[in-house]
């Protein structure tokens, strides 16, 4: 396989052959993708560093007490109830493990990108995999927890499913039509 303009030569000797090159209309939704990706990666890195200083520099502990307070406070049974659900967020285990998710979703997440971005024919699969493995749980949230922006995630998380998963059909069939000719 050629490696794609841009990519490495590196990427046409993987044991996996890079994707080709798309001229048409396809390529944008894959960039559009790719741009996701890289900007939700680097969002949830910054996340992921920051807690930890937030938290050496007492603020989350200052705000775990605000929302204590106002728990206390407020005649709402749910403004209440989500107080305390945020004080208890904002304890040092539950940070602890936060930004240890936001890091490992951040590493994942920009894999992903950097994959779909080379070009290479396996990373459509395992943005399917990986964004499959979650859609059950969202589901369930949904149900739980009508929301718009539950409903909106999930909904981008399936349209990209079906994009990459009839991309990778037709890059399959092409491959295939190529070997037989």
């Amino acid at each position: 396989a050629k490696p794609v303009s841009g990519a490495s030569p590196r990427a046409s000797s993987d044991a996996s052959p890079a994707l080709s090159p798309d001229t048409t209309g396809d390529a944008v939704g894959l960039r559009l993708i790719i741009t996701y990706k890289v900007i939700k990666a680097a969002v949830q890195a910054v996340l992921a560093a920051l807690l930890p200083i937030l938290q050496r520099l007492g603020v989350t502990s200052f705000w775990a007490l605000r929302m204590t307070r106002l728990a206390e406070h407020v005649a709402h049974r749910s403004t209440a109830a989500l107080a305390r659900r945020i004080a208890a967020l904002l304890t040092p285990t539950h940070l602890a493990l936060i930004s240890i998710a936001l890091a490992l979703d951040a590493a994942l997440t920009g894999f992903e990108g950097w994959a779909l971005h080379r070009r290479f024919r396996w990373a459509p699969w395992l943005v399917v995999v990986a964004g499959s493995t979650l859609i059950p749980f969202e589901v369930v949230e949904l149900l739980r927890r009508p929301r718009a922006s539950r409903a909106a995630i999930l909904v981008v998380n399936l349209v990209i499913i079906a994009y990459l998963v009839a991309r990778a059909r037709r890059e399959h069939a092409k491959a295939r039509a190529t070997a037989h000719a």
